[in-house]
Order: C-alpha cells, then structure tokens, then sequence
C-alpha cells in the first residue's frame, strides 16, 4: 500500500506550515490510496537465471505475489528440473508469497554452499516441488505461520498434488 497524507490545502500534516498539527481546519487530512494486488510471476524456463527463471522470479516477488511453473515436462512421468548452480537462489524474504512447484524439480548439486530454499519471512506457502542434491538443507525456514506442503502431504506417503518432497539433501 502506498499512501499520500496531505491536509485539504495540499500541504503536508501541518497545513498553516507552523511546525504543529493543531487540528485546525488546515490541518484537517484527506487520504490517497494505491492498493498492488499479488501478481503471477510464471516460470518458463529451467535456465539457473535470467528473464523467466526461478531465481528472477524470487528477486522481482513482492508480499502478495504467486510463482507459477510453465515449463514443458521431461516426459509423461517426470516434471521439468531446474538445476541450480553458482550461488544459492536469492531468499524469500518478501512474506506472504506463493510458490506453486507443479512437481517441478530443484537439484542442487551444482553447487558448492547453500540450501535449496531460503524462508526468512512469514506467512509463504511453498507447495509442490521436489527439493533434491542440495549441499546444506532443502529448506531452511525461519519465519513464522509458513506452509510447506499441502493437504494431501502424508510423511512416508506418496506426493500427488501439491505436496513437497525433500530428499538427498546434506541436511533435512
């Protein structure tokens, strides 16, 4: 939300420009709004960066925002895989973001540090990827009130739908 705060004469709060907000009729406020709906950021290609990519996807998210995966599958059983190299992806920080997977596959074994998702801010939903080959954990997770999965995830079971699936990762 972005907001504009001016009295009805078009200055600031101190509408008789005195240095005090008296309450006076100049200094009486009207507001201005501009409201950012969420927005669907697609993934359309594997590449570790560039326009499209997973990694710009996570830097250009702002609180609100969904990432989507468009990308074509390996074959009728098997969703794309992005294989992450050089540095790890960039953290969710924003809140409040949806990261949709698909089934799509995050390998990190390109590289040397790092974990396969960051969540240092509250209130995310992460839901169907499968988190492989990372060098530290598939998820690190240090907000609050995130979820990690969906309703059909069950610990041993098998991953339909919009479950995650954590697995050959050096940590958790």
């Amino acid at each position: 939300v972005h907001a504009t705060l001016e009295d009805l004469t078009g200055h600031g709060l101190d509408g008789n420009r005195n240095g005090i907000s008296e309450g006076s009729p100049l200094d009486d406020v009207s507001w201005s709004f501009t409201v950012r709906g969420g927005q669907v950021l697609e993934v359309v290609t594997t590449a570790n960066e560039g326009p499209g990519s997973l990694r710009q996807a996570l830097q250009d998210a702002q609180p609100g925002d969904t990432i989507t995966f468009n990308l074509p599958p390996v074959d009728d059983t098997q969703a794309a895989t992005i294989v992450v190299t050089g540095n790890p992806l960039p953290s969710l920080w924003q809140g409040y973001l949806t990261l949709n997977g698909g089934g799509v596959t995050l390998d990190g074994n390109g590289l040397a540090w790092g974990n396969g998702l960051e969540i240092d801010a509250d209130r995310n939903v992460v839901t169907g990827l499968r988190i492989t080959g990372f060098p530290d954990a598939g998820i690190a997770l240090r907000g609050t009130y995130n979820t990690i999965g969906g309703a059909n995830a069950t610990p041993g079971g098998a991953c339909s739908g919009d479950c995650n699936v954590l697995s050959g990762n050096q940590r958790w």
